[in-house]
This record gives structure tokens, sequence and C-alpha cells, in this order.
């Protein structure tokens, strides 16, 4: 009799065990979801800081040598002082999952702990960076409204070009956002970096 109850505890046990393995899997799915749908985030995210960046230096470049109005300045206008954010569309769904069934679900430590710092560390300062900079830009939108107006859709013209490259209010912004598209696009390209390496961790998990 009491044979027949330690096997039973051992199928129950098994069965429990089968059961989680099932789970695991299904979450690292998600979990795998998640980071290819980030990848594409995050570039995205790079594309736009190095655009600001370039359009930065050309507004910057455009004030410090008095040079000339062009209309096809109106785009560099416009992406030199656009803001942030975008942050937010990064996936939680998989990890959350996680969180919810409990991180213990996934047996390999290395990876628990290489998953729990990419979405708990490495995505939580991006998006952190990215509400710090919307709270800046009430500022620096105020400046630009007041010398720059859109005459067209991602472009902006200014109401008095001479009055615009002898602001310093207004070059003190455009600076201010072509140190901000650097260091965050510097910021977006190490979390890709992590996320492609946390991936390739996951991919080789659910192949074993």
């Amino acid at each position: 009799m009491v044979i027949g109850i330690l096997i039973a505890l051992q199928i129950n046990n098994w069965n429990e065990w089968r059961k989680e393995r099932k789970l695991e899997k299904e979450i690292l799915t998600d979990i795998q979801l998640n980071l290819e749908s980030n990848m594409s985030v995050l570039e995205g995210r790079i594309s736009y800081f190095d655009r600001g960046q370039k359009a930065g230096e050309i507004i910057l470049d455009l004030i410090e040598k008095r040079l000339p109005y062009h209309d096809s300045l109106g785009v560099h206008f416009s992406r030199a002082t656009r803001g942030y954010g975008g942050a937010d569309v990064i996936s939680y769904v998989g990890y959350e999952s996680l969180r919810n069934n409990g991180f213990n679900i996934i047996i390999n430590k290395s990876l628990r702990d290489e998953i729990l710092n990419l979405f708990e560390t490495t995505y939580r300062s991006i998006i952190s960076f990215d509400e710090t900079f919307k709270l800046q830009n009430s500022y620096h939108k105020d400046v630009v409204g007041r010398l720059l107006y859109m005459d067209k859709p991602s472009s902006l013209k200014p109401f008095d070009f001479e009055e615009l490259v002898g602001s310093p209010r207004y070059y003190s912004s455009v600076s201010d956002h072509h140190y901000n598209y650097q260091w965050m696009k510097a910021e977006t390209i190490a979390g890709l970096e992590e996320t492609k390496r946390v991936l390739e961790l996951v991919k080789d998990e659910l192949d074993e």
C-alpha cells in the first residue's frame, strides 16, 4: 500500500513537472515574440534619433555660420527639435506572464537573470529617460512655437529667419536636443544589442 502511494506521488509529481515545462515553453515563446517586436521598436528609435541628430548639426551649423535660408531646411527645423518618445510601446506581454506565474518557472537561472535584467533594468531605464525628456519638452515647445510654424507636414518655417538665427534660447534648444539625441541613440543601440543577445539565449533554450 505504501509503495502504491509513493508511485502515485511520483506520477503526480511527474505530471506537474510536465505541466510546468509546457508552461515554461509557452512563456519563453511569448518572450521571444516580445523581443523580436522590441528589436523593431528599438531600431526605429535609433533611426529617429539619428535623423534628429543630423538635423541638429545642420541647424547649428546654419546658425553659427549665419548661412542663408532655403526651403529645404523645413524638414531639418522639424527634426532638430521634434522631441522624444516611443519607448512606451516596448512589449512586456510575455514578461508579465512570467511574473504572474513566478520567475522560477524558468529552470535555467542564468537565462532567468538575463531576462529579468533586460526588462527590469535596460527597458525601464529607456522608458524612464523618455518620460524625463517629455517633461523637458514643454519648455522647448514654447521656444520653438514662438519662432517657427508648420507650413506643411513634418516641416517648420521661421516667422522671421533673422530673429530665429539670433535667438540664444533657440540655439540652446537645438543644442540640447542634439546632445540628447546622440546620447539616447547610444543608449538605444546598447539596448538593441542586449535584446539580440537575450533573444538568442531564449531561442537556444527553446531548441533544447
